[in-house]
């Protein structure tokens, strides 16, 4: 397995109905702050109605399981375009 450079940001959003995940993405890395001083490179921004409280345990799972994929994370730095990279995530989740 590899080491990423990943980032989990999660946060309870009154007025939504249903989940929502977003994703960044940087070749190059972005400074985060981090405890190891080290940047990021994919980042996933997930938010979560306020009355689905334990589900945001689940997705933080689940993307952590699918960016240990290494086949994922190849596929995730060479697509092209975003319609490339909405068939990766579909096509693993």
């Amino acid at each position: 397995m590899h080491y990423l450079d990943v980032s989990y940001i999660f946060t309870f959003v009154l007025g939504i109905f249903t989940p929502l995940i977003a994703f960044g993405h940087s070749l190059e890395g972005i400074e985060w702050n981090s405890p190891d001083g080290k940047p990021v490179n994919y980042v996933f921004l997930v938010l979560v109605p306020e009355d689905l409280e334990d589900i945001h345990v689940q997705i933080l799972s689940l993307i952590s399981k699918f960016m240990q994929k290494e086949l994922v994370v190849q596929k995730i730095n060479s697509a092209k375009d975003p319609s490339e990279l909405y068939s990766v995530f579909s096509e693993s989740f």
